[in-house]
């Protein structure tokens, strides 16, 4: 018996707790439920707050929650923070009653454009009680500001993702890409060396024992053979595109005689003539510094 009177007990206690709950829920509107405004304005707002319960209650501030719904520039919903709003004085509300409070509030001073949802959490002495409001939110000089910053930085974003990919697929890119593996190469390549004369010395000095030493210079020795093995591979593109930049500059160096000579004869004008003998001395110079960098590579790559 004593199970069940318990259990009645517990169901009591529940029933009234819920039985309180209802008689003291609270409804709440906002009117207009939509409005335009610019950033940081003050708007008059009508809230209307409806006690359901059987006592009296007191409605004592409002909590603004604002996320974006259409923001310009903001493909997400994203959440822009809340602030609240107390109240000087709280209002009452008889039980079964309705009462229109007239409210002021700031509409977000964000520095952007388009639609905003504000979630209104209305505090009473009853409970809590929610609305919603729509603000379409106007241009500003401050947003206009940000829109073309944006604007800018997505340029310059574009602009050096194109850079990025023009350099990537040209003659240009991919020989740096090449020569610089090479000059990774060449740095492991000095590094095993310069540790196998140090492995001698210390040899020298008998601060390493024979054992160590075979062992280490066995090793040395290994790894040498794979990266010489791998510069080696270099060699003959290297030596390829070496003799096509050295046809390549010795073509560009004929076609500046027969420019110099057109100018003599007066087939080309002086500023025309200057200008393509501009060019084709920029030509030839980049490419006489790239030989000059595959010169030294592959003498490396051959220097025991």
């Amino acid at each position: 018996m004593k199970p069940n009177r318990a259990l009645a007990i517990l169901l009591i206690i529940a029933t009234l707790s819920l039985f309180q709950s209802i008689s003291q829920s609270v409804t709440a509107r906002i009117e207009p439920p939509y409005l335009e405004a610019s950033p940081g304005e003050s708007v008059d707002l009508r809230l209307v707050v409806r006690n359901l319960g059987t006592k009296e209650i007191e409605v004592t501030g409002l909590r603004v929650y604002v996320t974006s719904e259409e923001v310009f520039f903001l493909p997400v919903r994203a959440n822009f923070g809340e602030y609240q709003i107390p109240f000087d004085e709280p209002t009452k509300v008889g039980p079964g009653e309705e009462e229109v409070i007239h409210k002021t509030i700031e509409v977000p001073n964000v520095p952007v454009f388009g639609r905003f949802l504000l979630k209104i959490r209305v505090e009473t002495t009853g409970g809590y009680a929610f609305s919603q409001l729509r603000v379409d939110l106007k241009y500003s000089s401050t947003s206009i500001g940000v829109f073309l910053f944006l604007l800018l930085v997505l340029l310059l974003l574009l602009y050096a993702v194109i850079r990025m990919v023009r350099s990537r697929v040209s003659g240009a890119g991919r020989f740096k890409r090449r020569v610089s593996k090479v000059d990774a190469l060449l740095a492991e390549k000095e590094r095993i060396l310069e540790l196998m004369r140090r492995l001698e010395e210390k040899r020298r000095e008998g601060r390493v024992g024979e054992s160590e030493y075979r062992k280490l210079k066995e090793e040395y020795e290994s790894s040498l053979g794979e990266v010489q093995a791998k510069l080696n591979s270099y060699l003959e593109p290297f030596r390829s595109m070496l003799a096509n930049i050295e046809q390549e500059i010795s073509k560009l160096k004929e076609e500046r005689e027969v420019v110099r000579a057109k100018m003599e004869v007066g087939d080309l004008s002086k500023g025309e003539g200057k200008r393509t003998l501009k060019e084709k001395d920029k030509a030839i110079k980049s490419l006489e510094e790239r030989a000059k960098i595959l010169r030294d590579r592959i003498e490396r790559i051959e220097r025991t």
